[in-house]
């Protein structure tokens, strides 16, 4: 504990100034200053951390997206059920400019899909992608 327990031999003070120093109101405080120094801290990071971090998606249009070149790898999808789990493996596909996404079986898939649009966030429109029904 940062705080010890008052002297008894020392001399009692009366009124709001001691009861301001006893520990049990002064852990409070002191927590409180604590967190207040960390979220300033934490917005200090992120404003130097600027050209790093970015809180916005990119603006580019899916032509754009589907104009910059991608690298030669064919990610298949074979029976899986998740349309949520397809529509985030969309997303890294266009986030890691995957050549397309292959879908077999019973794996959801566009645009036949409705879930895929929701959770793909534009993915599904920007990478290139085939189903097989085995």
């Amino acid at each position: 504990r940062l705080l010890h327990a008052p002297d008894p031999s020392a001399p009692k003070t009366a009124g709001a100034a001691g009861a301001a120093m006893r520990p049990e109101t002064l852990m409070p405080a002191a927590q409180r200053a604590a967190h207040h120094i960390a979220h300033l801290l934490r917005e200090e990071q992120a404003a130097l951390a600027v050209g790093f971090l970015r809180n916005a998606d990119n603006a580019d249009t899916a032509a754009e997206r589907t104009a910059r070149p991608t690298h030669p790898v064919h990610v298949v999808l074979d029976n899986l059920r998740s349309a949520y789990n397809v529509g985030s493996i969309f997303r890294t596909a266009d986030a890691a400019h995957c050549a397309e996404v292959v879908t077999c079986g019973f794996t959801p898939h566009p645009p036949l899909h409705p879930k895929l649009s929701k959770t793909g966030f534009g993915a599904v429109e920007s990478v290139a992608s085939r189903h097989f029904d085995s």
